[in-house]
């Protein structure tokens, strides 16, 4: 499929895990703040499927009127963040495929039309987003390697603050993170799709480089963006297990485009959030 439709909003399938979590305090979960701020998407997208499991709390999501939205149940079991993209994956049915956090909350009507827009270029893999915290400071504007370990580029920044350093336009990274991550649904089929040796950290970074293996590029969209109430669904915890897979299929990975000045120096938490 190779119309104008093939690479917008109205050929893509939103894949959203969740475990039906809510803020403390909040009245609505976090999947419903999601869902409810989908709403603005203009065109609106071919569908929303949610994959639950085992872990997932209240009620199931209603039907909207604006999007065709499923429930897709993975398999039984704690939660593995990749077998749950995987099960969405599967059940979708649209040119493009977006990897959704339900712990997302989107501000503007135009933010996944700016993504779709790069695969007009046969060779982007995939795109990544900005994602910002809820004080507006930088949560995610792409992924980049530093002796050997995956960090977040500007994490804790402003965003006037990428200017300088030129991620203030689309450029090619490493890694863009799998809680908001659109790509061909073909091409990520064609690379096996998210790994199960990592069920919860790492399925992102080791999606990107094998398409960066297959000749693809990553990119991140810095004016696709969105607020990220990052690991309000889950601790940010990383085992040292998942860094020993990650180093043992990946090895001591180089990252020509890291700069030392691309995030704060103070941040003493964990080199990469999920």
């Amino acid at each position: 499929m190779d119309d104008d439709k093939s690479h917008s909003p109205v050929n893509t399938s939103i894949i959203i895990p969740s475990a039906g979590f809510s803020l403390p305090g909040a009245e609505t979960t976090l999947l419903d703040r999601c869902l409810e701020t989908l709403r603005l998407l203009d065109p609106p997208p071919l569908e929303v499927i949610v994959v639950v499991g085992d872990e997932f709390q209240g009620e199931l999501p209603r039907p909207m009127d604006c999007f065709p939205l499923r429930v897709v149940n993975r398999a039984p079991g704690a939660f593995d963040f990749s077998m749950a993209i995987n099960s969405g994956l599967l059940a979708s049915q649209g040119e493009l495929a977006l990897l959704l956090n339900d712990d997302i909350e989107a501000e503007t009507s135009d933010w996944l039309g700016r993504m779709a827009a790069h695969f007009d270029d046969p060779v982007i893999g995939a795109v990544g987003a900005t994602l910002l915290y809820p004080d507006r400071s930088i949560q995610h504007i792409g992924i980049e390697i530093e002796d050997a370990h995956p960090i977040h580029s500007f994490r804790g920044c402003q965003l006037s603050d990428t200017v300088a350093h030129g991620a203030d336009v689309a450029r090619d990274v490493m890694s863009v993170t799998g809680a908001c991550l659109l790509a061909r649904r073909r091409d990520l089929l064609a690379v096996g799709a998210m790994s199960p040796v990592f069920p919860a950290s790492y399925g992102d970074i080791d999606l990107c480089l094998r398409l960066l293996r297959s000749g693809f590029r990553v990119v991140v969209e810095p004016a696709a963006t969105l607020i990220h109430h990052e690991s309000a669904s889950r601790e940010p915890v990383i085992e040292p297990w998942e860094w020993e897979r990650f180093t043992h299929r990946w090895g001591e990975l180089t990252d020509p485009g890291h700069n030392p000045r691309d995030h704060r120096s103070d941040d003493a938490g964990p080199r990469i959030h999920p």
